[in-house]
């Protein structure tokens, strides 16, 4: 970002011509550019994600109620 602004700065203030041109153009495609790379990331290892297996498809807990119901006292 501190090379945008140094060339925005410079194109609007310093730069006239094709000079000017090519630092406003610049201060506008360092951003996309900065943003493609880190959206690349890491090569991946080629692993394949683990998914849950049928065996266990719900959480293990207390067994749930109905909205309204005790379970406190029933015969």
């Amino acid at each position: 970002m501190t090379i945008r602004v140094v060339l925005l700065v410079l194109a609007i203030f310093f730069f006239t011509g094709w000079l000017r041109l090519v630092g406003v153009a610049a201060a506008v495609v360092l951003p996309w550019i900065a943003v493609v790379m880190a959206n690349a990331g890491p090569i991946g290892d080629g692993a394949q994600p683990e998914f849950v297996s049928a065996e266990r498809v719900g959480i293990d807990g207390p067994s749930a109620t109905q909205v309204g119901q005790s379970t406190e006292g029933n015969p």
